[in-house]
């Protein structure tokens, strides 16, 4: 419930200064989308695109979304992992993680987890870690469409099927996908016209660009269909 404006506060809104103006404030209900809180558990109901394929390497790149901070990396097998970036046995960043076939190594006691979080070695502990089994690195699943990592954030029993977009998989001749990381999104349907974009910075720019449906507020892609140069 807002405070009551006091005296002085109501003299100063009659003659129109900024004076006992209340501070400004959001609506922690829409906008915090973080582990625990209304939005972040609706949105952790649905994939989101994570990164470009091309970001996730053999160099572990800190990544942020829905309010987490997490490691992406790709194993020598080819196959993309997202962890929580400090290691469950002595809290090490798995920034500086190696990589290996079969996924990233913590670089002070040398456990291996796989992308699945699952401890494959143990390399301090007496035969290799007998107890390797129980030990999980928290993790989430991801998987890779048009050329984007796409993350999973909620519950495993509630995981939908990651999404197929038709403008994406039915490209007309002379269209091809490209995938661009930038600093924001705007969405729109196929083919939008001008005057129903929602962004200003949209309606302004002339290319040949047909903007369709794929981004997200919380970690920003674009894709556009663009066509093929001529040869």
């Amino acid at each position: 419930m807002s405070k009551p404006l006091s005296t002085p506060e109501l003299e100063s809104r009659g003659n129109g200064t900024a004076y006992g103006r209340p501070p400004p404030h959001s609506d922690d209900l829409l906008v915090r989308v973080g582990p625990h809180t209304p939005c972040g558990e609706y949105l952790r109901r649905y994939w989101h695109p994570l990164a470009l394929s091309s970001d996730a390497t053999a160099s572990p790149r800190k990544v942020r979304i829905l309010g987490e901070d997490l490691i992406l990396f790709r194993d020598g097998k080819g196959r993309p992992g997202l962890l929580y970036p400090r290691c469950m046995h002595r809290g090490t960043t798995l920034y500086y993680g190696h990589i290996e076939n079969r996924g990233i190594r913590c670089c002070y006691h040398g456990w291996l987890f796989d992308v699945e979080g699952n401890c494959l070695e143990q390399p301090c502990e007496p035969n290799g870690g007998v107890g390797r089994a129980s030990a999980r690195q928290p993790w989430y699943p991801v998987e890779e469409r048009y050329g984007i990592v796409f993350a999973y954030l909620g519950p495993k029993d509630k995981m939908p099927l990651l999404p197929r977009y038709d403008i994406f998989e039915n490209l007309k001749e002379g269209e091809s996908i490209y995938v661009h990381s930038a600093g924001g999104t705007a969405y729109g349907d196929h083919k939008v016209q001008a005057e129903t974009v929602p962004y200003n910075c949209c309606r302004h720019g002339k290319t040949p660009w047909t903007l369709i449906t794929c981004g997200s507020f919380i970690r920003p892609l674009v894709v556009y269909s663009l066509p093929r140069a001529s040869k």
